[in-house]
């Protein structure tokens, strides 16, 4: 069900995309939304209680200079939980104070990356771009909780993220551009790579 949630987050989040585009002489950037799969140690991810894939939801932008391509991104990824604990919680809001209940545990992390490389034209007309970088991700908020609830159990989900090599393709379609992307990280004991789809703005 949880994985259903984040796909229709996913399209939701990439239909009301709005892209943003700065040119100047300095350099151009691009802002836009991904969405798709990360895949996890098979090891790391038995030690901590969650299958070995997750769905990955986020935002991004680059700044392109002279062929040189740096990138930001935050994303989410959503476990797919195989330790998941129930709580009785009592509610202490305005509309329900006092009020009780059985809440059932989410598991998830953040991930901020950054990145850098170079891209390439392809064809006649300019419009399909191949980009190739290195970076870096950072793995916070990695638990499994009770969202919204103060005094609940919650567990630190130990998953790492570190260097990892990108390569991506995209096609500009004018407003904005669709690509793909895959990522592989070095360590070998955290995240393993992932796959995905992006739109940002045109280039």
């Amino acid at each position: 069900m949880k994985k259903w949630s984040v796909l229709a987050v996913s399209a939701a989040l990439l239909g009301a995309n709005i892209s943003v585009q700065a040119a100047d002489m300095d350099g151009e950037w691009e802002f836009g939304g991904r969405f798709g799969m990360v895949n996890i140690d098979s090891d790391t991810a038995l030690q901590q209680g969650i299958d070995d894939s997750a769905y990955l939801v986020g935002g991004f932008t680059d700044f392109v200079q002279n062929g040189w391509v740096t990138s930001a991104a935050i994303d989410i990824i959503v476990y797919d939980d195989n330790e998941e604990f129930r709580q009785l919680v009592e509610g202490d809001g305005i509309f329900n104070d006092g009020d009780r209940s059985v809440e059932s545990s989410d598991a998830s992390a953040g991930l901020f990356s950054v990145a850098t490389g170079y891209q390439w034209y392809l064809g006649e007309d300019s419009k399909t771009v191949t980009r190739a970088q290195v970076g870096f991700t950072a793995v916070f908020a990695s638990e499994r909780s009770i969202s919204n609830c103060s005094d609940c159990f919650s567990e630190d989900i130990d998953v790492d993220g570190g260097a990892f090599i990108k390569g991506s393709v995209e096609r500009d379609l004018g407003a904005f551009a669709v690509g793909v992307y895959f990522q592989q990280y070095l360590g070998g004991d955290g995240l393993s790579n992932s796959l995905g789809i992006n739109i940002s703005t045109g280039f």
